[in-house]
């Protein structure tokens, strides 16, 4: 089983290679981890070995993605290292207290910034310009994105209220997510690769509004996760 699991992950990390698109990747080693842990039944047991190769793995081909896309300014990978570490540990950090900057002097949107950044799923809609605002001023170009945090954005939206309601709404949606996945009393190998991905998005919402978690797969991951749910309850109905 673990020879056949070798042997299907490799064309999906080729595959994931070729979109070029590194925080995917980055998703995709926690994920992995993730459904580890779920198989393990929460007990999530990774040797010393597993550990060095997979770091080492991740290194490397991150380094290889970041220089094949020439988004690196080093040429050996401990170059590469300190642009992820800077991006993940400073970068956004910064991006994020200056979008709260930014943002506290404007009018309070009501929701119209969410609104227009769902209707960009629509052709010929560009939604909100927001985060290209902020990269414009911070690096002088508008041609890329530096998203506001995920408070930021709710103040900016809905004013300080928005700060004692969302919370509320958003832990019991959390809540209710976890407990339905705990418990369910059988669960396939499918259905937990869903759960993985869906802890993982969930968890990783910390910047823009509901749109980010649109654009890092929550509908299809739940439309996946529907489809199969139909299968299981559709098989149960003819073995009866």
């Amino acid at each position: 089983m673990r020879f056949v699991s070798v042997i299907l992950l490799i064309p999906v990390v080729f595959s994931l290679l070729g979109t070029g698109q590194r925080a995917f990747f980055v998703g995709f080693v926690i994920v992995a981890f993730l459904l580890k842990g779920f198989i393990a039944r929460g007990k999530i047991t990774i040797g010393r070995v597993e550990v060095i190769f997979t770091v080492i793995g991740f290194f490397v081909l991150f380094s290889y993605m970041s220089l094949a896309l020439g988004r690196s300014g080093g040429n050996t990978i401990s170059d590469d290292a300190g642009e992820l570490l800077s991006r993940i540990f400073s970068e956004q950090q910064i991006g994020s207290i200056f979008g709260f900057r930014y943002t506290y002097h404007l009018p309070v949107q009501y929701g119209s910034d969410w609104a227009d950044d769902l209707m960009s799923i629509l052709p010929g809609e560009h939604g909100t310009h927001l985060s290209n605002k902020i990269h414009e001023i911070l690096y002088g170009s508008d041609r890329g994105t530096v998203p506001i945090s995920m408070w930021t954005s709710v103040v900016y939206n809905w004013g300080y209220m928005g700060v004692f309601v969302f919370p509320f709404f958003l832990s019991l949606f959390y809540s209710k997510v976890t407990f339905w996945m705990i418990s369910r009393s059988k669960t396939t190998i499918p259905e937990l690769v869903g759960y993985a991905f869906l802890s993982f998005i969930l968890a990783s919402w910390v910047s823009a509004g509901p749109m980010q978690l649109i654009n890092n797969g929550l509908v299809t991951v739940c439309l996946m996760l529907g489809i199969m749910y139909l299968i299981a309850h559709s098989k149960l109905r003819w073995a009866k």
